[in-house]
């Protein structure tokens, strides 16, 4: 059957952010606040047994009516599972139109106007959206491990890995080490956003997603995501531990799933988890203007900002 001619999506009636969570108060409220302002019109969010008071923030947006809050307190990160459950929920709902399958640390932003006209200038209807990794800057070296960065730079400019197939290798832990790359400077995979009526599950890490029919689907042009993975040291070693031992606890996973937080959770059990952390951060004023005149990273972005 001949593909139908592309289309342009115009602007939709509904958009719901979709967001599993846990232990993240340090930025869920910046979060769902930002996209709220942006187009997003309700958030569909699932707590995995937060203990920071990530409930108390989720539930006062609830209590709002922005927001529906559910609980899940299994601790193998079956984040596929969980997902798709979101999304059954989310087409379960009236008006169900697109949906965005977020992360706390993830903020998705128009590049034209908000997020509904952005999208209606796309001609897809499964959207793989681009991701800038934003990088902590601490003024004061020496309290970078105790203190919040004092602002973030976009990163415009990779040191990546050739990923044949553009799957995970196996061994990339090691490959990393042995080319001596960062995390912070590599090259994240994009992001799905899509029409309620085009999914039908979610995969592990919410890259890829099946059901439907996908010859609509494509890069966004008029949508990427800033994303603050690594916040202050205390926010890093503690998702470092919750992810690593989760997933240790799903034997389910393969290794090369998550192969980051495990190698973290390594480095954290040896001792050396600070040292990676101040690898992956920007110490002083010089060091930010000679990345900033490399042209690796733009002047900070204002989604976040640390309490």
């Amino acid at each position: 059957m001949d593909r139908p001619r592309m289309f342009q999506n115009g602007r939709p009636e509904s958009v719901c952010l979709l967001i599993l969570v846990k232990n993240e108060a340090d930025i869920i409220g910046h979060n769902i606040e930002f996209h709220l302002r942006s187009g997003v019109d309700f958030v569909i969010a699932m707590d995995n047994g937060s203990e920071d008071g990530t409930v108390e923030i989720l539930e006062k947006f609830q209590e709002m009516g922005v927001l529906k809050l559910i609980h899940e307190p299994a601790q193998d990160y079956s984040q596929a599972e969980w997902m798709t459950r979101l999304l059954q929920e989310a087409c379960g709902r009236p008006n169900a139109d697109w949906l965005i399958l977020g992360d706390a640390d993830e903020f998705w932003c128009p590049r034209r106007g908000d997020l509904k006209e952005s999208i209606g200038l796309e001609r897809r209807s499964v959207l793989f959206c681009p991701s800038r990794t934003m990088m902590p800057h601490h003024v004061d070296p020496a309290v970078a491990l105790t203190e919040d960065p004092e602002g973030f730079g976009q990163i415009r400019q990779y040191e990546d890995l050739e990923r044949p197939g553009n799957e995970y290798l196996e061994n990339l832990a090691d490959l990393r080490e042995e080319l001596n790359v960062d995390w912070i400077f590599m090259k994240p995979y994009a992001k799905v956003m899509a029409r309620a009526t085009m999914l039908g599950t979610i995969e592990q890490g919410n890259h890829k997603v099946g059901g439907g029919r996908f010859w609509q689907r494509g890069p966004a042009h008029h949508i990427e995501i800033h994303h603050y993975p690594i916040r202050s040291y205390r926010q890093f070693e503690a998702k470092v531990v919750q992810g690593g031992q989760a997933y240790e606890r799903n034997p389910l996973l393969p290794k090369s799933m998550g192969w980051h937080w495990r190698r973290w959770y390594r480095l954290y059990q040896d001792g050396q988890l600070r040292d990676e952390y101040l690898r992956q951060v920007v110490c002083g004023g010089a060091a930010l203007d000679s990345l900033r005149k490399s042209g690796r990273i733009s002047p900070q972005e204002e989604h976040f900002r640390g309490e």
